[in-house]
């Protein structure tokens, strides 16, 4: 599904990535874990082109993105659902989520993915005409999340979704991950709950300092010493 090549991303002359190479194989749920500032929401941004890398490729199931308009990554099946939210606080659950499937194909079944986002996200449903920043922080995730669904992607990038949310919820956030991965859509999760994402990841990568140091299935990452150490408080 995604293949990234050497990439190198720098923000001015402060070099960000350096040779970031790695691979999510379609329908796995892939994790890139990382300290503050290792990268990791740096690397979603220039998988979507939200920022032009320097050097590398980036390959979309064999098309070459690199370079391209960050919309015309969108139109290959590339939702990426933010660090933040970022949602349009001044606009309705329902018009947040409409805006997410303006895409042509997105907008010729967007009644059925309305159906699929409320049946994971009932909250959703009964808030409808809410104004975004009337929701809890929790909600606010799930429209967050239901937007990226709206386009009918075929990988789902997800920038820290439990950030700053209650323990309860931050469960029901990883079994809707699942459920989504359960579907048949390619999910690249980054994440400071080491524990839970690995947990359920095919594979997980690590990285620091902008680089990929460690790769694993989640499993052996889980018992892995300096995972342990360094992330887990072991």
């Amino acid at each position: 599904m995604l293949s990234v090549k050497c990439l190198n991303v720098f923000y001015g002359d402060a070099q960000a990535l350096w040779d970031v190479s790695f691979e999510v194989p379609e329908k796995k749920l892939v994790t890139i874990i990382g300290s503050n500032g290792a990268g990791k929401s740096t690397l979603l941004k220039a998988i979507s082109n939200l920022l032009v890398s320097r050097s590398g490729e980036i390959q979309i199931q064999g098309h070459v993105t690199t370079g391209l308009a960050a919309h015309h990554v969108a139109e290959l099946g590339v939702a990426h659902v933010p660090e933040g939210r970022q949602l349009f606080p001044l606009m309705t659950v329902m018009e947040n989520l409409r805006i997410g499937s303006v895409l042509p194909e997105a907008k010729a079944k967007r009644e059925e993915t309305l159906r699929e986002v409320f049946d994971l996200f009932p909250v959703l449903g009964e808030r409808q005409s809410q104004m975004a920043n009337t929701l809890s922080g929790g909600e606010q995730q799930m429209l967050a999340i239901g937007r990226g669904l709206m386009l009918r992607p075929k990988l789902l990038l997800l920038d820290e979704p439990s950030l700053g949310l209650a323990p309860m919820l931050v469960s029901q956030i990883f079994e809707v991950i699942k459920e989504i991965n359960s579907r048949g859509i390619t999910v690249l999760l980054v994440e400071q709950n080491v524990q839970r994402s690995l947990e359920m990841a095919d594979e997980g990568f690590v990285l620091e300092n902008g680089r990929i140091t460690m790769s694993g299935s989640g499993q052996e990452l889980l018992v892995n010493e300096h995972i342990k150490t360094a992330y887990l408080g072991l």
